[in-house]
């Protein structure tokens, strides 16, 4: 993947995760072999059980409190997609939001 979509796809992420959160957001990331694995969660008010497969619809905005154009998760849906990895929506330990991407593992040429 290239490391401006990566930047699109964090940066999407990320930016909700930080607009949502009262105060913590928690990354990680799990590289293995085949895959590689972020999850981005955060301690805000989070998405009903019910709504989760609602999220990622373009333009979609479940809550409109706070300014936003409905498009983050979309675009991170087609990135995902468009690299042969998935997106899941949970509800995070902390409270709010939990978002997984898994994105197949870069591979690596042999050096010769």
């Amino acid at each position: 993947m290239p490391d401006d979509d990566l930047a699109e796809l964090l940066g999407n992420l990320l930016e909700n995760a930080c607009k949502w959160a009262s105060g913590i957001v928690e990354i990680r990331v799990a590289p293995s072999h085949a895959t590689t694995s972020i999850f981005i969660g955060d301690d805000g008010p989070g998405v009903a059980e019910d709504r989760m497969t609602d999220l990622g619809r373009r333009g979609l905005r479940l809550d409109q409190s706070k300014a936003g154009s409905g498009l983050g998760l979309a675009i991170v849906g087609d990135i995902c997609a468009a690299y042969g990895g998935d997106i899941a929506f949970e509800r995070c330990e902390l409270g709010g939001l939990g978002v997984n991407v898994t994105l197949p593992a870069k591979q690596r040429q042999s050096p010769q």
